[in-house]
């Protein structure tokens, strides 16, 4: 196809030579937005980017050609937390009772709601049964169309501890190791162990520290030693210091930080997912949908501190990632618009805040090399979104097309027609 007969991006397929026009390129890398770019993508990898006035002959070589008319191109976003088998039903206890089946159902459909909201990487941290790993197998051997997922198996918690209705509960050291073990051997590609106690979780307090520094050691060492990298679920202080001395990779929530854990995950290179969306929707909602009192008391003592904590670390130059624990109550699958919303309300500019989305959050997952910017040599995963959204960043949840490993996902992504009429270039 020629330059001057551009396609519809629906039409595109993984393997073509096709060069994107006509768009504001956010690169992920957080400087300023490059206006009337272009974007050339080989197979499934980026080849170009620029001013289309500075295009190479090179890339001119009869390409598929998508006028992107003004619009803003991102990198794929990428969402560092989710629980993808579980819907946001407001009694999270109640999942336990499904089965393996069941759960895997929940668990595509949640997938496919996230690719379609422009996220195109997840981690999922935490499932009860081997539906999100059977998922994460299924899309990187494109049996179903999905995210790619870095799934966590399940978490390892203490007897009683935050999420043991849906986690591996395992007390002292050498169970820890063994629970990791066990997790490896059902094919999770990272762990997530439960330092502190949780809003969601009856009899348990967010701001109370469960596992000690040393069972946390023990399964940070053995999870290193399998190449496994870990997160750990820390809202109050003494938790969240435990596991960043056992050598954790990121804290996930970390409600309550200080100057001294904030300088700790500075210097240690750990990452901090804030999950701003799931403290907001609890909040917001309120116990309207049946969720119980006690998990939004528990949401609303937790909330305020919680923004503080987003902010401490990143004047402190933490590596700032996006999480949005969806699947909680009120909070469900799809993109990670309100995230960063939050985070530009909190004083984030927007293409920080779409860094944090984007190339911090490779980093946190060990795929810096691969996506989260838009340069050449990276997998081409980008969104083509409404330019606005640097005014209402919820626009980035309604993207035109969504790009995966350098094939466009629209046709296997439920949209409504609305959305598939505004996603053909035209």
């Amino acid at each position: 196809m020629s330059q001057g007969a551009p396609c519809p991006l629906n039409h595109l397929s993984k393997g073509e030579l096709m060069l994107i026009r006509n768009v504001v390129v956010y690169d992920g890398r957080g400087g300023e937005p490059l206006h009337d770019a272009a974007v050339s993508i080989d197979g499934e990898r980026i080849a170009w980017v620029g001013p289309l006035s500075d295009l190479p002959a090179a890339v001119t070589a009869d390409p598929s050609v998508v006028d992107g008319e003004g619009r803003a191109l991102l990198p794929g976003l990428i969402n560092t937390h989710v629980h993808l088998s579980w819907d946001g039903r407001p009694d999270p206890t109640s999942y336990a009772a499904h089965s393996e089946a069941q759960e895997t159902l929940i668990v595509f459909s949640g997938a496919l709601k996230t690719l379609a909201g422009g996220v195109t990487t997840v981690r999922d941290c935490g499932a009860r049964t081997s539906g999100v790993i059977a998922l994460a197998e299924a899309v990187d051997t494109g049996l179903v169309p999905g995210p790619r997922v870095v799934a966590c198996g399940s978490f390892i918690t203490m007897t009683g501890g935050h999420g043991n209705w849906a986690g591996i509960e395992a007390d002292g050291a050498e169970a820890v190791r063994d629970a990791v073990r066990g997790q490896a051997k059902r094919g999770a590609r990272s762990i997530k162990l439960i330092a502190t106690g949780g809003v969601l979780t009856p009899g348990t307090e967010p701001g109370g520290a469960s596992y000690t520094e040393e069972e946390l050691a023990a399964g940070v060492a053995e999870a290193n030693r399998l190449g496994l990298p870990v997160a750990a679920h820390a809202i109050g202080t003494e938790g969240i210091k435990n596991a960043l001395r056992a050598g954790v990779g990121s804290i996930e929530h970390g409600s309550y930080l200080d100057d001294e854990a904030c300088e700790l995950m500075r210097t240690r290179n750990i990452s901090h997912s804030p999950t701003l969306s799931a403290y907001h929707t609890l909040v917001a909602g309120g116990s309207q949908d049946g969720v119980a009192p006690s998990i939004i008391r528990k949401a609303v003592g937790a909330s305020q501190s919680n923004t503080e904590s987003f902010r401490r670390s990143v004047a402190a130059g933490v590596n700032v990632v996006c999480g949005t624990d969806a699947g909680t109550p009120q909070n469900p699958h799809g993109g990670v618009g309100l995230e960063i919303r939050l985070m530009v309300d909190a004083g984030v500019p927007i293409s920080t805040a779409v860094k944090f989305a984007t190339l911090n959050s490779a980093r946190c997952l060990g795929l810096a090399d691969q996506i989260g910017s838009i340069e050449p040599g990276k997998i081409a995963d980008l969104i083509l979104v409404d330019p606005s959204f640097a005014r209402d960043p919820v626009l980035l949840d309604f993207p035109w097309f969504v790009m995966r490993d350098g094939r466009s996902m629209l046709d296997d992504l439920p949209l409504s027609d609305a959305a598939k009429e505004m996603s053909v270039a035209k």
